[in-house]
């Protein structure tokens, strides 16, 4: 009676017995006897859960996986796993593992080493990597299993690259090579969510060197580099749960690099990096002493009725300048160093005030209930500035060498920086009301077309976050047409992150994309700037970006904003529908 050949063998050619010894020289070499000891060990000591935590057991491999994140898988209904792949094995084990802690109905998509387990078998959907003659068949077979198995309500992990992780020169980094398209089309077909899962590490040296000689000898080492795992620790990050109205309206192509992008950039939770804030710590003076209420309120009365903005209840905006109101502007100065601190920036001085506000305009939103500034912006403009003081005069010339020919072409703009809103208020809408007070300003000085400033990306980002926004910015909001008369002080690529994370900022489509990512990183769960997205929506352009040393090491872009050019419905928002039509018009 034939018997059958045993588990991880390379099987001999028929009358090939003589081949027995150069085979299992071979087998060896590729360390399948490992492999075979590993699962006789694990079929021996059965624990009575899953085969897969037999596995990882008798590997002596652990999981590192925060429980809150385990969480975000759901415990019933269809759902597919997606994840890299930088090892090729071992990481099907895991996720087996894990997700049978929740679930039973878990079926994974792997190649013919897995799948070729006895006890697992009922677990894997083969699939081929190689594109041989029979993969075709062999893979539409498994797409027709997955569907099947999703349609009864089960859970599918993927790994999309469908070959393991190796060096990419162009990303300069080990990563999986492009997503399978085919796999958007089953998301497609079954419009179930999606929750990806990022795998720290990867694969040794001499596999990668092995990979530029040829794949299959790369394939070949698999079994040696899954027996690598043993006696390890293996950290992944799952994120939030994808549903399926985020990528209804992708094609192929763009749904796998949205997939893809939200699985890597799980690497920087992961990492743990220190954000920007704690590598660039200083030493801050204690913060000035607040003014007195009733000095503030006495301050406000001065102000020229006119100079009033706008109003919402208990909410006024005004404009004043220095030597108006005094005392406004220093108590102005101390909240934008506690506000700036607070989200990693400030001077680190006991008080936010500089010499340009002393001839710089300032617009300010009060509370006239609680006698207290809610927030601020300062505004320069330019055709008195540049008359009195020349470029220099100008706050965003300590940061951008600005050509004089920029400025004729714009000219007269206003200069918006220094904005904050006090905490206690940033939930509110405060923001808006400040804009409405802009926008008012505006109306009433139509000589103003044109607005600049410094936008920053705080400290308080991780540096990964702060290379994706850039990176984003640069390739979807970025104005060649006014860049070329503009250069950054102090920039260097070398203070971000990765380029990896470059590549995933310009791959996104949206702001909501790009939030979406930087939030999962973020110990806060924080996403783009609100100010950004605000500029955005006005239609403002960057014309570059440069490193303040004397304001906590930010990142500020410098936007344009041609307000002729901004969409009447944003417009109407902030000057009102008589102020618009009142502005178009002049």
């Amino acid at each position: 009676m034939n018997q059958s050949p045993p588990l991880f063998c390379i099987p001999l050619p028929h009358n090939a017995d003589f081949l027995s010894l150069p085979f299992q020289a071979v087998e060896a070499i590729v360390g399948l006897p490992a492999l075979r000891g590993i699962y006789d060990h694990a079929s021996a000591v059965r624990s009575g859960d899953h085969f897969f935590q037999d596995i990882l057991s008798s590997m002596n491999v652990r999981l590192n996986v925060q429980q809150e994140e385990i969480a975000r898988i759901p415990a019933t209904g269809a759902a597919i796993v997606v994840a890299n792949h930088p090892f090729g094995g071992i990481e099907g084990i895991a996720l087996g593992a894990l997700i049978h802690t929740i679930r039973s109905d878990v079926k994974i998509m792997a190649n013919y080493l897995l799948h070729s387990i006895p006890e697992l078998a009922g677990s894997f959907i083969p699939v081929d990597p190689f594109g041989g003659s029979s993969s075709v068949k062999n893979n539409r077979r498994g797409m027709k299993e997955s569907l099947r198995h999703l349609a009864e309500g089960g859970l599918l992990v993927i790994f999309p690259a469908g070959e393991v992780s190796s060096f990419s020169p162009a990303e300069r980094a080990i990563t999986d090579p492009e997503w399978n398209t085919n796999i958007a089309r089953l998301i497609r077909h079954v419009e179930c969510p999606v929750v990806p899962v990022y795998f720290a590490g990867h694969n040794r040296l001499r596999f990668q060197v092995a990979g530029f000689l040829h794949p299959r000898l790369r394939t070949a080492m698999l079994p040696r580099e899954f027996m690598h795992s043993k006696d390890t620790t293996i950290n992944l990050a799952i994120g939030n749960l994808i549903h399926f109205s985020k990528i209804s309206h992708c094609n192929d192509i763009a749904t796998m690099n949205f997939l893809r992008n939200r699985v890597y950039i799980l690497r920087h939770k992961e990492n743990n990096h220190r954000s920007a804030t704690e590598q660039f710590r200083q030493v801050h003076d204690t913060i000035s002493a607040a003014e007195y209420p009733e000095h503030l309120a006495a301050e406000i009365d001065q102000i020229p009725r006119e100079q009033m903005l706008f109003a919402s209840g208990d909410s006024f905006v005004f404009y004043s300048t220095a030597e108006q109101t005094p005392t406004i502007i220093r108590e102005i100065g101390r909240l934008r160093e506690i506000t700036f601190r607070a989200a990693g920036e400030g001077t680190g001085k006991h008080s936010d005030l500089d010499e340009y506000d002393a001839y710089y305009t300032h617009l300010f939103l009060w509370n006239a209930a609680k006698q207290e500034i809610i927030g601020a912006y300062r505004l320069g403009k330019t055709d008195e500035i540049l008359g009195k003081f020349g470029r220099k005069g100008l706050y965003i010339h300590t940061l951008f060498k600005i050509r004089k020919k920029f400025l004729r072409k714009i000219s007269p703009s206003l200069e918006l920086g220094r904005s904050f809103i006090r905490h206690e208020y940033q939930k509110s809408s405060a923001l808006l009301l400040l804009w409405r007070g802009i926008g008012q300003f505006i109306v009433r000085h139509p000589q103003y077309t044109t607005l600049f400033g410094a936008v920053s990306i705080s400290n308080d980002y991780q540096s990964e976050s702060r290379q994706m926004l850039v990176s984003y910015l640069e390739t979807n909001a970025f104005s060649s047409e006014y860049a070329r008369y503009v250069k950054p002080r102090n920039f260097s690529d070398a203070r971000f992150g990765s380029p990896l994370s470059a590549k995933i900022g310009s791959m996104c489509t949206s702001v909501e994309h790009l939030s979406q990512l930087i939030s999962e990183i973020e110990p806060d769960g924080k996403g783009v700037p609100t100010l950004v997205k605000h500029y955005l929506k006005l239609g403002g352009k960057l014309l570059g970006f440069s490193i303040d040393e004397m304001f906590s090491n930010v990142v500020d872009g410098l936007i344009f904003l041609d307000l002729k050019q901004s969409s009447p419905a944003i417009l109407e928002k902030i000057m009102g529908k008589e102020g618009l039509v009142g502005y178009m018009s002049s």
